[in-house]
């Protein structure tokens, strides 16, 4: 019996297909300074389209709803002592109150354009005002003029919109690496290709190997297990090591002196480094998006791209490491690492080893 029988290697066969599909596209476009930005915003609007139209119905799905009283269940709204009184009312009607699904795809949409400037503070302050806008919507619409007083249900509404808006600025961080003002494409070109293949070795691994290794959090996603996450890292590791090693020929990254064959030992390290938080940065990434489908009980968040499900499938272990590359990797690691540890680095396998290299 093979390790992988005919319907996984169908599967894993489909998935790499549309995976690299998708790699050629999403990298034609990248690479223009012009399209870029335009690209990606589109895809955090169907991404956030993808949240509202197909996963928060399934959040707000209850089935804890009392039909009578359109409340949670077990909640004591009428007692002998309540201040206020409440006339209570079905939560369908209490949401179309509040701001639209479409007014939320847009909002998401218009505050990705924010990245294109490059800067962080400039784009966070977007998602300050977006978030302050549907705040004040759900309170001056859905509280104020409603017949009834605010209840939990509520709050949780507004927490679900808010977290569209977070999911989409968290996307945002792609188009904010690509607009880093220093080696912005080749950041963001790390980006992609660590974190999609992590993911193709996570499959790969779990598949050959997942039966023999404990899950990883089975509660949330069953397929996830230690060799999964071994899979990314090995993965991760291996492509930013040969990928890093272009890019700094090139002259991005660190100060290597190519001269000296093979290159130095302790070049290797950042590299590898780098790789092992990108490889764990796209689970968690591909973990918190699990979290989110579970909770709303819906598989994939849609079914535009086949072997994934949809975009927010396809974009989610992305985000993270563009996260961590920009917060992280690009302003503190780097820097670090050419400043100081190269010298240390150097010392340490001079005498372990008595190996000494030039810089």
């Amino acid at each position: 019996m093979s390790l992988l029988s005919s319907s996984c290697l169908r599967s894993t066969i489909k998935k790499t297909t549309v995976g690299l599909i998708g790699s050629v596209t999403t990298f034609v476009f990248i690479r223009s300074d012009s399209f870029a930005g335009h690209f990606m915003s589109v895809i955090c609007a169907v991404i956030a389209y993808e949240y509202y139209y197909i996963i928060v119905p399934g959040f707000q799905d209850f089935e804890v709803i009392d039909p009578k009283r359109h409340v949670l269940k077990g909640e004591n709204y009428l007692t002998n002592h309540e201040k206020f009184t409440y006339n209570l009312e079905p939560a369908s009607v209490r949401r179309k109150r509040g701001p639209s699904k479409m007014f939320l795809v847009l909002s998401s949409f218009v505050m990705t354009y924010f990245a294109h400037y490059g800067n962080s503070k400039f784009y966070s302050t977007s998602l300050t005002m977006i978030t302050s806008v549907v705040v004040s919507l759900h309170f001056i619409f859905r509280w104020n003029k409603g017949n009834a007083s605010p209840t939990i249900l509520d709050l949780f509404d507004l927490f679900i919109d808010v977290l569209g808006i977070f999911i989409t600025w968290l996307m945002g961080h792609i188009i904010l690496l690509r607009y880093y003002p220093i080696y912005g494409t080749a950041y963001v070109t790390i980006v992609f290709l660590v974190a999609w293949t992590a993911d193709a070795g996570a499959l790969v691994f779990g598949k050959l190997f997942g039966k023999y290794t404990p899950k990883l959090m089975p509660r949330t996603s069953p397929n996830k297990t230690v060799a999964s996450l071994l899979g990314a890292i090995v993965v991760g590791v291996l492509t930013m090591t040969s990928l890093g090693f272009v890019l700094m020929q090139r002259g991005y990254f660190f100060r290597i002196n190519f001269s000296l064959q093979p290159p130095p030992l302790s070049s290797y390290v950042p590299l590898v480094s780098i790789g092992f938080v990108l490889g764990i940065s796209s689970v968690v990434g591909d973990t918190f998006e699990s979290i989110i489908k579970r909770a709303a009980r819906v598989r994939h968040s849609g079914a535009t791209l086949p072997g994934y499900g949809g975009f927010l499938d396809y974009f989610n272990s992305v985000a993270a490491c563009a996260v961590v590359m920009y917060y992280f990797i690009v302003p503190i690691f780097i820097p670090f690492w050419e400043n100081y540890n190269f010298g240390l680095i150097n010392r340490i396998l001079y005498v372990w080893f008595g190996l000494r290299f030039e810089w």
